[in-house]
């Protein structure tokens, strides 16, 4: 009996995938590893701009919430 992964995809999804080295596909890794040679940088960003919005809900339900 042969076990087959039936979940196996056998055909690309699309085009990229079934046609890789086009100019749209290069430029599409070039602008990848732009963003993330900056990954360190975003990645404190974001933690910053969470808590921020953390803070400014924390102060609306303080201020506005039920009561």
């Amino acid at each position: 009996m042969q076990d087959l992964n039936p979940t196996t995809r056998q055909y690309p999804r699309t085009l990229d995938e079934a046609f890789p080295n086009t100019v749209k596909h290069e430029q599409y890794l070039s602008y990848q590893q732009s963003i993330n040679k900056d990954e360190q940088a975003s990645n404190a960003e974001f933690w910053v701009y969470i808590t921020l919005a953390f803070a400014a809900g924390f102060l609306v339900h303080l201020l506005w919430g039920a009561k």
